[in-house]
């Protein structure tokens, strides 16, 4: 009798000691369960998008960085917008891209792109100004526009974002604006370009050149004290603005802090030129400022056409020397490019930029086109003024420099 109750407490220790083996066992499994979901970090366990992360930060793996999803929900944002517009909205493409990243991996994104013909109630000029009130946004978004032809403008927005401590640029949405109908009377009209260098040194002639009546293209220094407001300024007077992008000259010419020298790496080049167009929000192209030594070497120039076609912007040669290959190299690689042809004010005396400016009217009205540059200066601001009658007088269009590029 003793020996069967022996025999049954055994058991039931044997049991007990079982049960709490498997309690054990299950904790272990349940604490190394929440140490593996504590150490792999919460932005690995947040819901996952398509393209495996949310819309409101790129996805990155390793090196590589993925914005197709960020660039996707501003596109849809934009076709709504486009939709309020009116008029006849055709989607002509959505594209999935990638390029290499600095330092290894790849970025990714996508591209979508709109034909927008508008319908009589609205103009390009009214509707480029709902959408740069719309996605126009500090260190969000960037909107800006080439004029293809008299009738036709290309909008483009660009995400902003930093990424490795660089700004960048992801080019989101292009829209190719068309007006109802064309005007013969201004096929055929002759057209001007008149670039305006140097803006970003000082502001006290600023408001002027922004408030002048006809199309002035905006050429602005980055890295000076008034670089900002003078992107500010062009875009809030409608003026199209570049960079204006310093280059090693030859002789002992005075350089600015950021200068493209011969024989710069293409990383170094990227940067510099990555780092001014951030500094000018809605920046459609670059010319070069000084750079005699620089366009004339055809390894170097090579490189700043390729960061530049990087970053699908136009390029103006300002032709400070008579050897530059800017412009034949910019057109060998199908980036939108032309050549200044007279510089307005190489003294600084109104009654000789005046006979300048009459000199460029003249010539256009030869040729059907031509390009100058001035500079942000007192003299040549009060000739611009004084000769201000002359371009209806003489039938010539002042246009934006982008009309003129081929």
């Amino acid at each position: 009798m003793a020996e069967r109750k022996s025999s049954r407490n055994r058991r039931k220790r044997k049991s007990v000691s079982g049960c709490l083996i498997l309690v054990l066992i299950i904790l272990g499994l349940m604490a190394a369960g929440g140490a593996y979901w504590f150490f792999k970090g919460p932005l690995e366990r947040a819901p996952k998008n398509d393209y495996g992360g949310d819309a409101s930060a790129p996805v990155l793996t390793d090196k590589n960085a993925d914005y197709r999803k960020m660039t996707r929900q501003l596109q849809d944002q934009i076709e709504e917008s486009l939709k309020e517009v009116g008029g006849t909205l055709e989607r002509k493409g959505d594209e999935d891209r990638e390029s290499n990243r600095g330092g290894g991996g790849k970025i990714r994104w996508n591209t979508r792109t709109w034909e927008l013909v508008l319908p009589k109630d609205k103009t390009m000029e009214s509707v480029l100004k709902e959408l740069t009130e719309k996605f126009h946004k500090e260190k969000k978004s960037s909107v800006s526009a080439v004029a293809m032809q008299l009738d036709r403008l290309k909008v483009t927005i660009h995400l902003l974002d930093e990424l490795g401590g660089e700004p960048l640029r992801v080019r989101t949405a292009e829209i190719i604006i068309s007006s109802h109908q064309k005007d013969p009377k201004k096929e055929k009209q002759a057209r001007l370009a008149i670039v305006i260098d140097d803006f970003g040194y000082r502001s006290n002639l600023l408001a002027d050149f922004a408030a002048y009546p006809h199309p002035l293209t905006f050429a602005i220094l980055p890295n000076h004290p008034h670089t900002g407001a003078a992107a500010q300024a062009a875009r809030a007077n409608g003026k199209e603005h570049i960079l204006h992008f310093p280059m090693e000259a030859m002789g002992n010419a005075s350089e600015e802090s950021m200068t493209v020298r011969v024989g710069d790496s293409q990383e170094k080049i990227n940067k510099m030129l990555n780092d001014g167009l951030a500094q000018i929000p809605g920046a459609v192209g670059a010319n070069n400022h000084q750079g005699s030594k620089v366009t004339s070497d055809e390894a170097t120039i090579r490189k700043v056409m390729n960061a530049v076609k990087s970053q699908d912007v136009y390029f103006l040669d300002s032709r400070t020397i008579s050897s530059s290959k800017a412009e034949s190299t910019a057109r060998s690689m199908g980036i939108p490019t032309a050549s200044n042809q007279l510089f307005l004010d190489g003294e600084a005396d109104v009654g000789y930029i005046k006979d300048k400016i009459r000199q460029a009217v003249e010539n256009a009205k030869t040729n059907g086109t031509y390009i100058v540059i001035g500079h942000d200066r007192p003299a040549t601001l009060q000739a611009l003024k004084e000769m201000e009658p002359i371009f209806d007088e003489m039938g010539v269009e002042v246009v934006p420099l982008s009309q003129l590029l081929h």
